[in-house]
């Protein structure tokens, strides 16, 4: 018995004078988004002001590491409607699907997000843009930014 019982105090010690991080296990959560809707913005479309909306459903998977460290994996998909500011041209709807990853170095990250939007008066506007976040020296981040969109109004 007394040859278990030294072995098994060691291991209480060695444990005991471990870091709390090397014991400590990654800590995951998933958000699941229904039939959220934000107003957008405005853009220009085909020489006319519009005002956007997008209904969207995603998820939205963040890992916590032990170090402080985080992870995010986010998927979006949804109805974008683009209306007439002064109601006299075509409204625009269609589908619209992006996802994105933040990684554990904290580096901003970059994706595209295609765009085809049909008219009530049967035209068509085709649009890809890519989106960057923006983060802080201290690595907060603080927005998103469109940049080199395309837009052609077919």
């Amino acid at each position: 018995m007394k040859r278990f019982l030294v072995p098994l105090a060691a291991a209480i010690v060695v444990v005991g004078l471990l870091p709390q991080g090397a014991l400590a296990q990654p800590v995951s959560t998933t958000e699941h988004i229904v039939d959220q809707t934000d107003v957008a913005g405005s853009a220009d479309i085909c020489g006319e002001t519009y005002d956007f909306t997008f209904t969207y459903s995603g998820v939205i998977h963040t890992t916590e590491f032990p170090d402080g460290s985080t992870e995010v994996h986010a998927t979006f998909a949804g109805i974008l409607v683009a209306e007439p500011q002064d109601g006299t041209g075509p409204t625009y709807s269609g589908r619209s699907e992006y996802a994105f990853n933040l990684g554990t170095n904290d580096d901003p990250f970059t994706t595209t997000v295609p765009i085809v939007l049909r008219g009530s008066d049967g035209s068509m506007v085709r649009s890809i843009s890519v989106l960057h976040s923006m983060e802080t020296p201290s690595g907060v981040e603080v927005g998103f930014e469109f940049e080199n969109t395309e837009a052609r109004c077919i």
